[in-house]
């Protein structure tokens, strides 16, 4: 396969059977309405009629069309140039709807072909001007290769700007006419020959169709397809006329966004930064919104326990408490002594105890409520689930082997978390589950309703963005070599890419001994301690306290969690010490249960996502063979021995026959690339349910 990994536009090809050109892959910008063009008859073609946005109706017109006139030259040409025949057209002539006009043809031929003949080409031109009413010259024939192109002789002899600059002019033209209707009105903004900024005038008919937020994202991937780059558009639908902006996105500074020093002011208590978008502008977790938790997904090495970190020290730096449920066990080794962690779970039974502990926590400050207290001088609390799927089974396990005789069949601690995903809001309560990926059961119903804070670390697959996101497209082009990377959600709600803040582990770091990450680790940590650690202690079967009045056991498993005891920690007050070389304490041994990549970079403790890493599970099916118009978002595809992922995939809307297609690299480069539409290539398709994590 000869294509280049860069932005290339090839000659014409016929669509294939059943792709109208035209039509957007991957299920189209889809309007309702339509908008007549004033130059083309009705009478007898309902589908001159165009759907506002994507223009599909009058797409497929044009595209049948088109086809007659192909379809005519192939039969017509078939007795001079034999069986073998090929005829591809391409820059077609603008505004010619009713009788279209190629400017270029390209003809593959039978090798049985008389090209040797002097009257062959002379009876060819004539067949081909006969048949189209435009006179031809040939551009160049190669007749070893069989193939002969022609151009119009009014191109000839007019001699047109084909300047690179001109052919993307007019390719952005013919985009925002496809996609934002005939009406509608560009100026172009270049710098030298590069295309930076299109103002778009939108016609009132087109813009009432634009307050869905998917059309107009629908509407920037098909412009990122098209165009070279990565495009985004910033809407002014209130307006009148209605106007938008397209501008080549930002890049993401390389190498992370160090963690900054907190400046907590009263303004921003409630705002817990987590990282930055594209345009530097922070994204934060609106504790005052009235979807108050937070959900954080990402495979290993993406860098979900890195934002839970940053999460947890902006927490405690602002002097509240942070119950921490680990059932890994080794995630949060280091904050055992950080300042306001007043606990951290790592068994099954304490952490259920942790979660009935928040539940009876929030049911006593509605009691209090109801007493006349105000909620508004509560202190907010924070209550990690991490690897919630893991722990999820681990519960159900445990209450499978465990449940008490008469007991629900489902372990009751569900039902405690959902009651404080519906009321914990009002008490002061706030839940951040961590996930290595979307979860059916998180992400539906009640629980995702009050998700207001979501950060999705790394690519994800077209189910997992429609579950974590709604649209199949969102985040399945991130790059999977950059930890901390993902899609987060900006100001105004909407998911937009963003780089998470790097913040160190404590334990890895005082035992590397950065002064980089110990200084970030510095200026997170709290003064001192306002809520003083606690244990976790659980009866066994033999404690007294279990003993009736005539002597006999009233133990069970589940009445032991729920009447756990939450004592002060011996060590309630100690700091942790980021001065201290260590050498005996806990946190500096080397955990060696857990395997370290030889890729770890060095200045950071996120291990990068390794070949053998993607090959053992990197949410993909095998290889298969297919042709570029059946391509999805979020496929990856092999181009030029190297797999990219596909960011968008459009049938071509100035060359009918070819799929443009935009793509990105785990490393974050990007480019375009426009291929016949039967052309074949190698793909490896997002896994429709891929593995649940090991319980």
């Amino acid at each position: 396969m000869a294509q280049a990994a860069v932005a290339q536009r090839r000659g014409s090809a016929p669509a294939r059977p059943g792709i109208p050109a035209g039509v957007i892959a991957g299920g189209g910008i889809i309007g309702a309405g339509a908008l007549t063009l004033p130059d083309v008859p009705t009478a007898g073609i309902a589908a001159c009629t165009i759907p506002p946005l994507a223009l599909i109706g009058f797409t497929r017109w044009r595209s049948a069309k088109r086809r007659v006139v192909r379809d005519d030259l192939t039969e017509a040409l078939a007795p001079l140039l034999g069986p073998a025949l090929v005829v591809k057209c391409s820059r077609w002539e603008p505004k010619a709807f009713i009788h279209p006009r190629p400017g270029r043809i390209k003809i593959t031929y039978s090798a049985s072909a008389r090209d040797f003949d002097p009257k062959w080409l002379q009876q060819l031109l004539a067949t081909v001007d006969s048949r189209v009413g435009v006179r031809y010259a040939m551009e160049f024939h190669r007749s070893e290769r069989k193939t002969i192109v022609l151009s119009t002789k009014e191109q000839e002899d007019d001699e047109l700007d084909d300047s690179p600059k001109t052919q993307l002019q007019q390719r952005a033209a013919v985009t925002v006419t496809e996609t934002l209707g005939k009406q509608s009105q560009a100026a172009y903004q270049w710098s030298g020959e590069v295309l930076e900024g299109i103002d778009v005038t939108i016609p009132d008919e087109i813009a009432v169709k634009l307050h869905s937020r998917m059309k107009r994202q629908q509407i920037e991937r098909v412009i990122t397809a098209m165009l070279p780059g990565r495009w985004r558009a910033r809407w002014d639908i209130e307006s009148t006329p209605a106007r938008a902006h397209f501008e080549i996105r930002p890049s993401i500074p390389e190498g992370g966004v160090v963690h900054p020093p907190p400046v907590i002011t009263d303004e921003n208590r409630y705002l817990i930064p987590t990282g930055v978008t594209e345009d530097g502008e922070t994204t934060v977790w609106d504790l005052k919104s009235t979807v108050p938790h937070g959900l954080t997904t990402g495979k290993t090495g993406t860098g979900k326990t890195v934002d839970i970190l940053g999460i947890v020290m902006e927490w405690t730096c602002r002097s509240w408490a942070a119950w921490i449920a680990d059932p890994k066990q080794i995630e949060f080794i280091g904050m055992r002594k950080w300042p306001n962690v007043q606990a951290i779970a790592v068994t099954v039974e304490e952490q259920m105890a942790l979660i009935v502990r928040a539940w009876n926590l929030m049911e006593q400050r509605y009691t209090q409520i109801v007493a006349g207290e105000d909620e508004r001088d509560f202190e907010p609390l924070l209550l990690v689930l991490d690897e919630y799927t893991d722990l999820r089974s681990a519960i159900t396990h445990w209450w499978a082997e465990n449940k008490p005789k008469g007991g629900p069949a489902k372990c009751p601690i569900f039902g405690m978390i959902g009651s404080l995903a519906r009321k914990a809001r009002s008490a002061k309560i706030h839940l951040l589950f961590g996930l290595q990926r979307p979860d059916a059961e998180i992400l539906s119903g009640e629980v995702r309703d009050n998700l207001g804070f979501r950060h999705s670390l790394g690519r994800l697959s077209p189910e997992g963005a429609r579950m974590m996101w709604g649209a199949p497209y969102i985040g399945t082009s991130v790059p999977r070599k950059i930890p901390g990377r993902g899609i987060a959600m900006d100001a105004d709600g909407d998911p937009v890419e963003s780089q998470s803040y790097w913040t160190p582990d404590p334990r890895r770091a005082l035992r590397d001994r950065k002064e980089g990450d110990l200084d970030i680790l510095r200026s997170l940590l709290p003064a001192e301690v306002t809520h003083p650690r606690f244990d976790i202690l659980i009866d066994d079967e033999d404690a007294a306290t279990w003993l009736d009045e005539n002597g006999k056991s009233n133990y069970t498993a589940w009445a032991a969690i729920v009447e756990a005891h939450f004592r002060t920690s011996a060590q309630a007050d100690e700091i942790i010490d980021l001065d201290t070389i260590p050498d005996d304490q806990e946190m500096a041994k080397e955990d060696t249960s857990v395997e370290q990549s030889p890729a770890a970079r060095s200045d950071r403790h996120l291990r990068l996502v390794t070949d053998e890493d993607e090959d053992e599970d990197d949410g993909y099916e095998p290889s298969t063979i297919t042709t570029s118009d059946r391509l999805q978002e979020g496929d990856l595809v092999l181009l030029d021995d190297e797999w990219v992922v596909v960011e968008s995939a459009i049938a071509d809307l100035e060359d009918e026959g070819m799929i443009s297609i935009s793509w990105r690299t785990d490393d974050d480069d990007a480019g375009e690339i426009a291929l016949d539409a039967d052309e074949t290539l190698t793909v490896r398709r997002a896994a429709e349910h891929p593995d649940e994590e090991d319980s």
